[in-house]
């Protein structure tokens, strides 16, 4: 998805590396190779905390925040800038105060372009004058500088240079650069990925700072940078959810989904999801269309899960547009059309989506809504697997046992059921076993 708030934590990572909910079921559909039985479009459902647009190659950065790390955790922390809708006379005022140079004026003059609040959003104006206030040491308008470079609002989107004006906020204090900067070592985003010192950045401004409490929270729930720890990870959510946090809306709900520190409760889950999704956040829409997927604490309906499958991925969320391309791909709430499956595992892989890299070859391998082609399918099975994804390994390994889309390499194909086996993929396990 993409997040309207950068600081969004990053995927919740269980046994497989990201958030898994339970198994569909198997959706066979009897199709053969060999007259042996592969399975069609994987339908596990995986949904990632936070969702970014990354390809499969991520850039690696050595900066570690080192030399500064020690200053900014024992600065004292600054108040927010309030933020209240402006009147015509306000915004006269600030505009003549912003021409003559005042710092803060030329802050709140920029934040009204980048909200559109007094005036037409154009967030060219707003870096502009969020600018000349950043170089004048303004703390907040160095952090929404450094925002603005970090999502490619009026500039082409600079993850280092981002940290750099976070950096120089947080030196003073700016709770959400500090927040932000967390995150930035949480996904390597600049900086160095930094487990550790995620956690330390996020605990620092966690008294009041809502994404802050989400963020060390999730932190808790994983074990990233923290000892794991239910008990912790739900404090610091319900600190977020006092202040309406989406994001730790959601992560009760997974809470309450899987049973992690509380009882398990389908239910509860369905009330978290709805919060969150009520606000637009993407994974609950995601999260509770599976709800109605499964019928876990409501009716099932495939045709309202294919809805909230829809609205998440209008807006970019890559799992929900894999999710789509199953739907498609299976009739799930919808008539069946793979060339819709294709379109939308396409979209999902674009993004770096595993799931939807393993289920594009599938259609390819397979010939569904595109021409039958084993060496596309072998390309995007190749990428899903190197990522981890079980499904993806098995389908690798078949590829190099028969030849289908590459050399035909027995060793190789041991490795990659091996791989496969080795997460509990079953059929890679009879694999392994026959040969």
């Amino acid at each position: 998805m993409k997040a309207k708030l950068f600081f969004i934590f990053t995927a919740v990572i269980l046994l497989t590396g990201q958030v898994v909910f339970p198994s569909c079921g198997n959706d066979e559909e009897g199709d053969t190779i060999s007259n042996e039985n592969l399975p069609t479009v994987a339908d596990e459902i995986y949904d990632e905390y936070y969702n970014s647009s990354s390809s499969d190659k991520k850039t690696e950065y050595t900066y570690d925040l080192s030399d500064v790390l020690d200053k900014i955790l024992v600065v004292e922390l600054l108040l927010d800038d309030n933020e209240d809708d402006v009147t015509l006379d306000d915004l006269i005022k600030i505009k003549t105060d912003a021409d003559a140079g005042d710092a803060e004026a030329q802050f709140k003059f920029g934040r009204c372009y980048d909200k559109g609040n007094g005036v037409v959003q154009n967030y060219t104006i707003a870096i502009e004058w969020y600018k000349k206030s950043a170089e004048q040491g303004y703390a907040a308008a160095q952090y929404r500088l450094g925002k603005c470079y970090n999502d490619g609002n009026g500039v082409i989107k600079d993850y280092p240079t981002a940290v750099e004006w976070f950096k120089k906020a947080a030196l003073q204090g700016n709770e959400n650069a500090i927040c932000n900067l967390g995150f930035c070592c949480e996904n390597g985003y600049g900086v160095k990925q930094n487990y550790n010192t995620a956690a330390k950045l996020y605990q620092k401004v966690s008294a009041n700072n809502a994404m802050a409490q989400s963020n060390l929270g999730w932190c808790y729930y994983t074990g990233n940078g923290v000892n794991q720890n239910y008990n912790k990870a739900i404090e610091y959510l319900k600190k977020a959810i006092v202040q309406d946090n989406a994001n730790a809306q959601y992560g009760m709900g997974l809470c309450y989904y899987y049973g992690n520190g509380v009882l398990q409760d389908f239910n509860e889950a369905v009330e978290w999801f709805k919060k969150s999704a009520d606000q637009g956040y993407t994974n609950a829409q995601v999260g509770l269309g599976i709800c109605y997927r499964e019928g876990n604490g409501v009716p099932k309906d495939e045709s309202k899960a294919f809805e909230l499958f829809q609205t998440a991925a209008d807006q970019g969320n890559s799992n929900a547009q894999n999710r789509l391309g199953v739907c498609y791909d299976n009739g799930y709430g919808v008539n069946k059309d793979y060339p819709k499956a294709f379109e939308w595992f396409k979209k999902a892989s674009l993004q770096g989506n595993e799931y939807a890299q393993c289920n594009l070859g599938i259609l390819y391998f397979y010939g569904r809504g595109v021409n039958k082609n084993y060496y596309t399918a072998f390309e995007y099975f190749k990428r899903a697997a190197n990522k981890g994804y079980a499904t993806a390994q098995y389908y690798l390994g078949w590829c190099y046992e028969h030849g289908q889309g590459t050399t035909k390499d027995i060793d190789k194909a041991k490795e990659w059921y091996q791989k496969a086996a080795d997460q509990g993929n079953n059929e890679a396990k009879e694999r392994l076993k026959n040969m």
